[in-house]
């Protein structure tokens, strides 16, 4: 119910601020990017801080009770772990700092894809009219092809930053 509200809220306040932007800004950003950030961003900060808040509460408890069990196994062997620890710390930063500016990407081509539906649906009948459906099929294969890449980008990160992230728990157990 919370998270539903959140979202509510949220949309709400973009669509209020679209309404205030200045003309230079609708002329400098795609209908259909505009329309992504209202509908799908919203959606995706709305999860993840509710995956915040959830993995810092369970993983913060987690980690003492594993520290302490480690410390009481092998201290020595726990000294080194956490001298280990920094270098983690930093390739988890670099991981997360790449997805996301791989996420701001996959929702600018999100936008592309969506403003380019947009048009092909809009102008139906002078892509028919003109025989431009080859065309409008290149244009939306590139944009599509480029929402893919973001997304293949996407998984591979994450997939190494959740490997950093077991391999160190492995060490840790």
């Amino acid at each position: 119910w919370l998270s539903s509200r959140v979202v509510f809220d949220l949309r709400q306040a973009m669509f209020n601020k679209l309404l205030n932007l200045p003309i230079r800004y609708y002329d400098a950003h795609a209908n259909g990017v505009l329309t992504s950030k209202v509908a799908f961003d919203v959606s995706q900060v709305t999860a993840a801080g509710v995956n915040v808040i959830t993995v810092v509460v369970k993983d913060s408890l987690t980690l003492i009770g594993l520290l302490g069990w480690m410390f009481w196994l092998n201290w020595p062997l726990s000294l080194v772990c956490l001298a280990v620890l920094p270098a983690v710390g930093v390739s988890v930063r670099f991981a997360a700092k790449r997805l996301r500016g791989l996420s701001r990407g996959a929702q600018a081509a999100m936008g592309g894809l969506t403003q380019l539906l947009g048009e092909s649906i809009g102008g139906h009948r002078v892509i028919k009219v003109f025989g431009g459906a080859g065309y409008e099929s290149s244009r939306f294969s590139k944009v599509n092809n480029a929402l893919r890449a973001f997304t293949v980008k996407q998984a591979v990160a994450s997939a190494l930053n959740s490997g950093v992230k077991r391999g160190f728990a492995m060490m840790l157990s």
